[in-house]
């Protein structure tokens, strides 16, 4: 199944479309059991949204801008994570370990890891949470547990 999501990047304020061709199953509460998932021009992606984010955050290389969305990126995560991942799907015992593990503990990435392994980087975790959040529009069934290998679990 194919499907175009806008990524919103509100640390630049830019949405960005981008195609996913996924397969999905689901158990008996509707959730999504099991899935697989291919970022069409990924690569294109995040390179662009590099260059965009570079005079937005005053950002002279590109390493510098993914210093800065890094952080940008794991403070939204982190405090995500601690607000609705309760019990079962608690990955972090405080918002400081959790940002202290995104940007220190992974590297950023890139766009041709996307599905390898949990020690890719911080790319593919962000992906993998953005494409549970658009996908899953069953409010009452998140937040899900994630796995970042490339035939993902995300219900227990």
């Amino acid at each position: 199944m194919g499907n175009r999501f806008k990524f919103n990047f509100t640390a630049i304020n830019k949405i960005v479309p981008v195609d996913i061709d996924s397969w999905n199953t689901y158990n008996s509460k509707g959730q999504i059991s099991q899935y697989d998932a291919t970022f069409k021009w990924w690569q294109w992606t995040v390179n662009h949204i590099i260059g965009e984010a570079m005079p937005i955050l005053n950002a002279t290389t590109p390493a510098i801008a993914i210093q800065k969305l890094t952080a940008g990126l794991a403070q939204s995560i982190c405090t995500t994570s601690q607000t609705y991942c309760k019990g079962f799907n608690q990955q972090y015992s405080s918002a400081s370990e959790c940002f202290d593990y995104l940007t220190k503990k992974v590297r950023f990435g890139e766009a041709y890891e996307l599905g390898m392994s949990t020690d890719n980087g911080f790319l593919e975790q962000k992906s993998q949470r953005e494409y549970a959040d658009s996908f899953i529009l069953r409010p009452q069934y998140a937040p899900l547990p994630i796995s970042t290998s490339e035939h993902g679990s995300l219900a227990a």
